[in-house]
């Protein structure tokens, strides 16, 4: 019995935090004007000497494979709602258990919220509707062509998150934000659980990780830099949160 309160006691802030997460994301652009993306875009080119997702293009730029991205994009909401309630009902190692749920708030407060409406950016795919720049027309069209042989669900989301941002609307479910990237961070933050938990779960989770990570460019949902600074970012959130539960559980064991 005393679990399971302490269970529902987790994951109740997670289930309230993250609709107004959602409605808090709406608001990315309209608090901040999208001043970024120029920035962004030039320290692509100066860490790839191109944009990011023609030097991968080569690699992956074919529909059948596109199209089994835009699944694991997909099906990145499962580590919300499946993956992080397993976490918390993980009895496994305690320390590790707090510091991954503090961990996984924080990076949605500091990283989701604060970061993306200092940094606000619209991405590549939103770059000519919002800011009227062409530059990543041609892998717009690429993605188009390859939704006519297989169905990019991905595409389908990122017109309903354009038609609500030029309509003025916020609620759960919209906003528009590139820097930095959350779906990277998340995927990040189970690698980082992943490894302490066991190995091939780490294995099995750093491949998700770059499976997003470049899902995230392919896609045009994202500069690579977005996933770059969410990863350092996540990272100096999870060794921080650790210090600061081993130091919380010494302090409570201490006589």
């Amino acid at each position: 019995m005393r679990n399971m309160v302490e269970t529902l006691l987790l994951i109740l802030p997670v289930c309230l935090f993250l609709p107004s997460f959602g409605l808090l994301k709406s608001l990315v652009g309209f608090l901040q004007p999208y001043a970024w993306d120029s920035l962004f875009i030039r320290w692509d080119v100066m860490l790839h000497g191109q944009d990011a997702w023609l030097l991968i293009q080569p690699i992956i730029g074919y529909p059948v494979i596109t199209f089994i991205f835009a699944i694991a994009y997909q099906i990145w909401i499962l580590l919300l709602y499946i993956a992080f309630p397993l976490v918390c009902i993980w009895r496994g190692n305690r320390e590790l258990r707090q510091q991954m749920i503090i961990s996984f708030l924080s990076c949605w407060i500091i990283i989701g919220v604060a970061m993306a409406n200092w940094l606000a950016s619209a991405g590549p795919c939103f770059l000519e509707p919002m800011i009227g720049d062409p530059r990543f027309q041609d892998q717009m069209a690429y993605l188009a062509a390859v939704n006519d042989q297989y169905p990019l669900l991905v595409l389908d989301v990122q017109k309903e998150l354009l038609d609500s941002y030029l309509a003025g609307k916020h609620g759960l479910g919209r906003g528009i934000s590139a820097m930095p990237s959350m779906h990277v961070s998340v995927a990040f933050l189970f690698a980082l659980f992943g490894w302490h938990v066991s190995r091939w779960l780490g294995i099995v989770a750093s491949i998700y990780c770059v499976v997003i990570l470049l899902g995230s460019v392919h896609l045009g949902y994202h500069y690579a830099v977005d996933g770059y600074v969410a990863i350092v970012a996540t990272f100096i959130i999870w060794i921080i949160t650790g210090l600061f539960v081993k130091n919380s559980i010494l302090e409570t064991s201490a006589p």
